[in-house]
């Protein structure tokens, strides 16, 4: 309870016999005993400080003179003497009670000028309004007198939580003014922005927007070369569960035909089984670690270690083509085996509705896609990861070794794998390109009827075609060319005098016995994905081949029979003259010439043998 009620109603005591003094002193001296308390409260602090103990004790504690009038508090002043507040000496009081109540109205009234003198010095001077923001101090003083005679002052500090220290500008700073912490990516060492969390606190991210998008590209991408392993081993095992061992318990094929189409597809299980195993231990580890990234699983350094795997690959992918053309093969003469693989495909749930030959295509798309899949890897992970400088080694070792594969498997039409670099999204998948010219071998071996044993592909490819007329040929400017697929198919086992390789570095001459017995060019075109002959084939020798001197990127092939011609150009000057050179090659060896007797080129040598 605040002490003003009972100061106001309490009988003032005299303890000095000269009060009179007092008041006096406190009169003729210019200190005013109080600032003007203003009826209008100070404005509040924007924001709160923060609080310690002692600011909570003052906080808690109420004003001593809140609610009281002037002469309340020059009541209280006086009583702070018997209280032993200043010094008894200092005072001298009378017994007269109506001297204290005369001296106090004269001491009030020159308060009241003082206070008036002071508001108008205020409002000359333009501070009013400062006063407002800004009350003075309230200190009051207690006079005492003392040697001279004047009274000595004392101060009385306020209490209560109005505007002072603490909304000192000082204490706002060390409230407001708090240190911003600049937090990096650890992947590029770029500003992080702070993000808000789910209970609505700040927290800093340990990378930047742009490299956790990188982190979960690169986890996707591991993801996917474990899952696809496994998925790739599983179609082995069904081309060795539901495809050889059936056919090989039903008699259906024997042993060594069965080995010439399935190949070593026992060795490629075996090794996908390591490879999948040792890659999802690596992936459950770092799971199990907390590493929700992925960033301790090194995928470089196992395809490094697992190497050995490429020559099994290497293995297969040579002997593919030959191994689907055997197959063809066997279909068309045995019903059996038809009859099973359509059934197979139709009725079983395990196939998915694939036939045998997409399953035997399984290794080559995997081997060719390592490269692909370890680009983009290493695109995405970052630099200080431990392993990026080993996915490109990988990457480029498995390059190197399917490069040897093309230049193995001379009698696959097209590259197994297309170069990375000169990729682009119109272009075929090799995969794709291989079933095509795997359809087209079908297709030349079941219009010619040879024996599939001794069937070659010489060349193969597209070209460009017109048939020229009397009517195109002299009224028109340009030519307009066709595209078409062009096979040159020879038949019969090459011997030692067959060398067509080198027909472009060698004068051609007429050639010797090279075993080769026929030689065809079939041209097919396609529509929709199904593949016509645009004619019956050309056998070579029916055929003359040759060439203008001023048309280099042109030749022409015409049929003696049916003076049919052709004009042919390929997609260069150079792959134009390997074709003219191929065709111009087998159609001299597969001359008639040759039947006339006994291919002797001067006939008056023979008459005269005969006759001596």
């Amino acid at each position: 309870m605040p002490l003003w009620p009972r100061l106001s109603t309490q009988r003032i005591r005299i303890w000095a016999p000269d009060a009179e003094h007092h008041y006096e002193s406190i009169r003729h001296s210019g200190d005013p005993i109080y600032e003007e308390i203003h009826e209008v409260p100070p404005p509040l602090p924007l924001s709160a400080p923060p609080l310690n103990d002692a600011e909570l004790e003052k906080k808690a504690a109420r004003s001593i003179f809140e609610g009281a009038s002037k002469y309340d508090i020059l009541s209280y002043l006086v009583d702070a003497k018997e209280r032993g507040l200043a010094r008894e000496e200092s005072f001298d009081y009378g017994n007269n009670p109506k001297i204290i109540e005369e001296e106090a109205a004269d001491t009030l009234s020159d308060l009241d000028k003082r206070q008036a003198e002071e508001r108008e010095r205020e409002r000359d001077s333009g501070q009013s309004s400062m006063s407002s923001l800004s009350p003075p101090p309230h200190n009051f003083i207690c006079g005492g007198g003392g040697g001279g005679g004047k009274s000595s002052g004392s101060d009385v500090e306020r209490q209560d939580s109005g505007v002072g220290s603490e909304t000192s500008k000082i204490s706002r700073s060390k409230y407001q003014a708090t240190p911003t912490v600049l937090h990096l990516c650890e992947d590029c060492d770029g500003a992080v922005e702070m993000q808000v969390g789910d209970g609505g606190v700040l927290y800093a991210p340990l990378v930047c927007r742009k490299c956790g998008k990188k982190r979960v590209e690169r986890k996707e991408i591991i993801t996917e070369i474990v899952e696809t392993e496994e998925k790739y081993g599983r179609d082995l095992q069904i081309i060795l569960e539901e495809f050889c061992h059936p056919m090989l318990v039903a008699g259906l094929l024997t042993q060594e035909q069965l080995s010439a189409i399935f190949l070593n597809t026992e060795d490629l299980l075996e090794n996908n089984q390591t490879l999948a195993e040792r890659m999802r231990d690596a992936l459950d580890m770092s799971l199990e670690q907390g590493d929700d990234d992925l960033l301790t699983v090194n995928i470089g350094r196992i395809f490094l270690d697992f190497t050995q795997m490429l020559h099994a690959f290497e293995s297969y992918c040579v002997r593919q083509a030959g191994a689907s053309l055997l197959l063809a093969n066997l279909e068309k003469e045995k019903e059996l085996l038809r009859i099973f693989l359509k059934v197979s495909q139709m009725e079983n749930a395990v196939l998915r509705r694939m036939n045998l030959n997409s399953f035997l295509m399984v290794p080559v798309q995997r081997v060719t896609k390592y490269p692909l899949l370890l680009a983009r890897l290493y695109k995405v992970t970052p630099t200080q990861v431990d392993g990026r400088d080993l996915l490109k080694q990988a990457q480029e070792k498995i390059e190197l070794h399917l490069n040897h594969i093309n230049q193995e498997a001379k009698d696959v039409p097209t590259k197994l794998w297309r170069r990375i670099s000169s990729s682009s999204p119109n272009r075929r998948a090799s995969c794709e390109i291989d079933m095509i010219n795997i359809k087209l071998r079908k297709m030349a071996i079941d219009v010619l009827e040879w024996n599939h044993d001794e069937v070659r592909f010489a060349m193969e490819g597209r070209l460009l075609y017109t048939q020229p007329t009397d009517s195109n040929w002299k009224k028109a400017r340009t030519i307009k060319l066709t595209p078409v697929n062009a096979l040159l198919v020879t038949n019969g086992k090459p011997s030692a005098n067959y060398r067509a390789e080198k027909a472009m570095s060698e004068k051609l001459n007429f050639p010797k016995h090279t075993g080769i017995r026929e030689a065809s060019l079939l041209l097919v075109k396609e529509k929709c994905g199904r593949y016509t002959l645009i004619r019956e084939p050309l056998y070579l020798d029916r055929c003359v081949v040759c060439s203008e001197a001023d048309w280099d990127d042109y030749f022409e092939v015409q049929e003696i029979s049916s003076k049919d011609t052709f004009i042919f150009k390929a997609e260069d000057g150079v792959r134009t003259k390997q074709w003219y050179t191929q065709l111009q090659y087998h159609a001299q060896g597969m001359g008639a010439w040759r039947k006339r007797r006994n291919a002797l080129a001067n006939i008056m040598i023979n008459g005269m043998l005969a006759r001596s």
